[in-house]
């Protein structure tokens, strides 16, 4: 009873499907043929099935980005203690009149005519721009497009990481030169998102 129990295990584990991977050496032989350099050439281990990590990698290029927008509106908001200075130049006529008289004498009137010249230099402070600045409505505009295009990228690099993959597995179950050549385009997809980090996340090519 137990051997025909065991027996039927056996042939059930052999019946099962398996993913199909065609011979490694055939790939070699493909770029061989085509002279082709690509770490696609060779098995390699792939990375995590998880989108977690890329979605990081996303992001650290989007909060470069970010950090400006916040450096940005801070200085806005400091540039409020920065005085505005206006100046003013002038020239004022001066008339000097004085009399004297001596006994015996008639009563004597003297004017001197002159010019002054002067500089008003004044500095004015609007100090409600410490509470709101209303360039800041730019930056929060930047921020919140800023916020869309990395939803955008997220979805993107989503979908190219796991068309990335399934063009992996199947060049390595059926060898072509299509699979191949489109597994380096979506690589270079990625690494545009990525700042050049997702081709870091695999072994080095040729």
């Amino acid at each position: 009873m137990h051997n025909h129990l065991f027996l039927t295990l056996v042939l059930s584990l052999l019946t099962l499907p398996a993913f199909a991977t065609a011979d490694p050496g055939e790939l070699a032989r493909m770029c061989r043929e085509h002279g082709l350099r690509s770490r696609y050439c060779r098995s390699f281990a792939l990375p995590s099935c998880s989108f977690a990590r890329m979605d990081r990698l996303v992001r650290r290029r989007a909060h470069t980005r970010e950090e400006a927008g916040r450096v940005t509106a801070t200085r806005l908001r400091n540039s409020a203690w920065l005085p505005t200075f206006s100046a003013e130049w002038g020239r004022t006529d001066l008339m000097d009149t004085s009399s004297s008289w001596r006994p015996g004498e008639e009563l004597a009137a003297n004017e001197d005519l002159g010019q002054r010249s002067f500089w008003k230099v004044r500095a004015t402070w609007d100090l409600r721009r410490l509470a709101y600045d209303e360039r800041e409505l730019a930056v929060t505009r930047d921020a919140r497009a800023a916020r869309a295009l990395l939803n955008e990228r997220l979805d993107r690099a989503r979908r190219l990481y796991y068309q990335w993959f399934h063009e992996v597995l199947e060049l390595r179950r059926d060898p072509s030169l299509r699979r191949l050549l489109a597994s380096e385009e979506l690589e270079a997809a990625l690494d545009a998102l990525t700042s050049g980090a997702f081709s870091g996340m695999l072994p080095l090519g040729p």
